[in-house]
């Protein structure tokens, strides 16, 4: 009986180390996903890119969708820029030393902002050129916001700087030349090798519209406790919510600090996710908490997981997305915090974050790393893909694409057969048409299909999906 139960033990314990030695960490080689079993899923592979690393003991450090680039850190210090929907290689830098320390990066409509250590650098969005670099005070804690010509940063331990930065006008990437495949096996494009920063580009070009290419430091604040989160903005005001759950308000015009410090009794649990207006932050008291800010920061509705909440919520334009230890997936409606579906996931695979969603399908992973595709409408699971070796996985609230990627460098995107163009959120809000003038006639209403065709239509899909 003794030996029995040793051998439950050890059973137990090897499951548990092998999932603990499954982290984003971990340097795999994986290959492509087979087309009959992507087919199977409804799915296609939209496009595959390598960017190079420095061998086994390089890899990932992080991966960013912002305004249709795909941002790619690797930990040796190396920045590409890849154009989310094509996969092609815009550029690649060299961002000072190797194996700095790094936080994600920032944009704005010019500009991407990365830091390495205490040095932060600007770059061309459409070219990887250099624009100036500055010294910070210490080392950043989280990734740096910026907005036309303001750049607003958190340092260790409890600093919050606020530069005015030149600005930049958007500039028209050259037409990237067609590269030849090298690696037969996996098609894997060519790319040039990484460049150090070029020249800062000079005023004649046209590209700038400064006369001075330093940041000036416009505000410091001490918060006295750790900021881990990046600020979080509004057209009037800007948010510091520091590692204790207090929130600091400063004025976007003067950035003076603003009557309004409240704590959230205890600290964050993740990342805050903001869609417009709204935030959702996700505390350790196992509660998510959903605030207008506009509206006078309105606590709007709340959300009791009642166990640890493991990741960034994930906002889409109707729907937020939360996961929560031992229960799953959740679907929460995003505007009324109603549970649309409560985790039925729960009972079968141990789902662990969200990928992406398009209107009927919903795909994840489960602490094995596998793709799990989810029923939108109900939550229930459809079916189950083996892609563990691709560990680092981006949850995708921009569009309906699914990017995964390896420490090889290795990145893959995949998307559903029926949604060959994106399926964007986060669109800006339709201009209101102009009323008609007197004596037009009305227009007539686009006709839609029944409510019923449409349901049948959805139930045949995720029908497809469950018998592949």
């Amino acid at each position: 009986m003794k030996k029995l139960a040793s051998a439950v033990v050890a059973l137990v314990l090897t499951a548990t180390v092998a999932e603990a030695q499954r982290p984003r960490d971990v340097f795999t080689r994986p290959v492509l996903p087979a087309p009959e079993a992507l087919g199977r899923l409804n799915l296609d592979l939209a496009w595959h890119l390598h960017v190079p690393t420095d061998g086994p003991r390089d890899g990932l450090f992080s991966i960013q969708l912002l305004d249709g680039q795909l941002f790619v850190q690797t930990r040796s210090n190396a920045l590409a820029a890849i154009d989310a929907e094509t996969g092609v290689l815009q550029w690649r830098a060299q961002l000072g030393r190797p194996y700095g320390a790094q936080q994600p990066v920032g944009i704005n409509a010019a500009s991407v902002f990365a830091a390495n250590a205490t040095t932060l650098y600007s770059l061309d969005r459409a070219t990887g050129h250099f624009q100036w670099q500055l010294e910070l005070p210490n080392v950043p804690s989280c990734a740096p916001v910026a907005v036309e010509d303001r750049l607003y940063i958190n340092t260790n331990p409890d600093r919050f700087l606020a530069y005015r930065v030149p600005r930049f006008r958007p500039n028209v990437p050259p037409e990237t030349p067609v590269v030849k495949e090298t690696k037969k096996e996996l098609g894997t494009p060519a790319v040039p090798p990484a460049t150090s920063p070029a020249p800062a580009v000079p005023a004649s070009s046209g590209r700038i519209e400064a006369d001075r290419m330093e940041p000036d430091l416009l505000k410091e604040v001490r918060l006295g406790a750790p900021i881990e989160q990046e600020p979080l903005l509004t057209e009037a005001t800007i948010l510091l919510v520091d590692t204790l759950g207090y929130v600091t308000v400063l004025n976007t015009s003067r950035l003076e600090k603003q009557d309004k410090r409240f704590p959230f009794q205890t600290g964050l649990a993740v990342p805050v996710e903001q869609y417009a207006g709204m935030v959702y932050a996700a505390f350790r008291d196992l509660n998510l908490y959903a605030v207008d800010l506009p509206d006078d920061h309105r606590l709007v509705w709340r959300f009791v997981a009642g166990a640890p909440i493991l990741h960034k919520p994930v906002a889409t334009d109707a729907d937020l997305y939360v996961v929560v230890d031992g229960s799953g997936l959740y679907r929460i409606d995003r505007e009324t915090g109603h549970v649309v579906w409560p985790a039925p996931n729960a009972r079968g695979p141990n789902v662990r974050r969200f990928l992406a969603a398009n209107d009927k399908f919903v795909y994840a992973r489960d602490s094995s790393g596998r793709l799990v595709v989810l029923d939108r409408a109900r939550g229930t699971v459809l079916s189950i893909y083996d892609l563990r070796d691709y560990t680092v996985p981006l949850s995708n609230d921009r569009n309906d694409r699914i990017y995964l990627a390896a420490n090889d460098g290795l990145v893959i995107c995949l998307h559903d057969h029926s949604y060959p163009s994106p399926l964007q959120y986060r669109l800006p809000p339709a201009k209101p048409k102009a009323k008609p003038g007197p004596g037009a006639k009305p227009q007539p209403k686009p006709e839609e299909k029944p409510m019923e065709d449409k349901d049948k239509m959805e139930k045949k899909d995720a029908e497809d999906v469950k018998k592949g």
